[in-house]
């Protein structure tokens, strides 16, 4: 294993919205922005495990998908600013 584990965290801390996982920023977003995200990952999880992938496969997709969403946006970003 890479040393990545799983550390249960109080439901206090839970509730404070202030964790930050290790090696991973913070994006601010609209309910809108945050709705939309949420359901092309749930489309792309639902397809994967419709046609039979693993859980893993499933969530590997959804991640990579989230990373070619991100840089297409950062690309289109940098278009808009030149």
């Amino acid at each position: 294993m890479n040393g990545a584990r799983l550390n249960p965290v109080h439901h206090s801390v839970r509730k404070r919205g202030k964790i930050k996982p290790n090696n991973m920023a913070r994006a601010e977003m609209s309910a809108e922005q945050y709705e939309t995200l949420l359901n092309v990952a749930l489309k792309i999880f639902a397809d994967c495990s419709n046609v039979g992938q693993s859980f893993n496969d499933a969530i590997l997709a959804v991640y990579i998908s989230g990373l070619e969403h991100g840089a297409r946006s950062n690309m289109e970003i940098e278009y808009v600013q030149e």
